[in-house]
């Protein structure tokens, strides 16, 4: 009934007295002292920590602006799933090419088995923490992946792809168990889903890693895509502002992450961009000059 005022002292009184109890049960030197009568002492337990930071979380929330707020935790997810799915679909017309041709060709086919495992991983997180927007934004990937994977698998692929893709379903179900028969608590079942996704897009990370170690030593940075990495560059930013709204560190942290490596892309593109031409125009000048 104090409005925004009452509830941001109301808050700061549950973190003064729940500060002092984690502090006694360290040290057992410090007494915390409970806020007011009229607030109910919580239970704060090992299986309550997670419930009452949620608590203070809606609270955190409730203080802020609410337009920003439903701006954050609706509209820049929605546009993020837009984007992702996007992102799933622009691989389709070359590997349709290479299902006509029945060949490869330079198709490159283990990102599709780290995204049909990464897109797995966020549809379990997703149904873990009932989030729509998580979901929805894998569910067609994970098709995709699998349909790209499949078809790389019936061209004639490297193993690894193979490993890659029946690796990450192995962990995933793995996972699945835990979740769903093993873990009661939602804390322990959101952190173990998370782990996991966060785990197998690390991993995903890793082959941009390569990449960019590769164009550093040959300063030609001509195999990364510019449009490509902006476009990642623009959904890892959305996605890490969705988290920051939410409060989910297993959603921001490593999309923030993507959106630094992607940074570090578009900054050796622009490095080297013309390092290429310049290599090439000395080549030329040099046959030129010994005919």
């Amino acid at each position: 009934s104090g409005g925004a005022s009452s509830l941001r002292s109301s808050a700061r009184a549950w973190a003064d007295y729940l500060t002092g109890v984690n502090a006694t049960n360290v040290t057992k030197s410090h007494r915390a002292t409970p806020p007011k009568k009229t607030l109910k002492k919580p239970t704060v337990g090992p299986e309550d920590q997670y419930e009452v930071a949620e608590a203070f979380a809606a609270a955190a929330r409730a203080v802020t602006r609410p337009s920003l707020r439903v701006i954050a935790t609706t509209v820049v997810p929605a546009c993020g799933a837009v984007l992702a799915n996007g992102m799933f679909m622009a691989s389709w017309p070359a590997v349709a090419q290479a299902r006509t041709a029945k060949n490869l060709g330079a198709l490159n086919p283990l990102p599709f088995a780290f995204t049909f495992a990464n897109c797995v991983g966020w549809l379990h997180y997703g149904f873990v923490c009932r989030n729509h927007y998580v979901f929805w934004s894998n569910a067609l990937g994970c098709v995709l992946g699998l349909l790209y994977t499949t078809t790389a698998l019936k061209l004639g692929c490297p193993d690894v792809v193979e490993r890659v893709a029946v690796g990450g379903l192995a962990i995933h179900i793995c996972a699945a168990y835990a979740t769903g028969l093993r873990l009661a608590s939602p804390a322990k079942r959101k952190l173990c889903a998370g782990l996991v996704a966060n785990f197998i897009l690390l991993c995903y990370y890793a082959a941009p890693l390569s990449t960019v170690a590769a164009v550093v030593r040959s300063r030609d940075a001509s195999s990364i895509s510019g449009p490509l990495v902006l476009v990642n560059a623009g959904n890892g930013l959305l996605w890490t502002v969705y988290g920051a709204a939410v409060e989910d560190a297993l959603v921001w942290a490593p999309n923030l992450a993507g959106v630094a490596l992607a940074a570090a892309q578009l900054a050796l593109k622009l490095a080297f961009r013309g390092a290429k031409a310049s290599t090439t125009a000395v080549a030329a000048t040099a046959a030129k000059g010994g005919t």
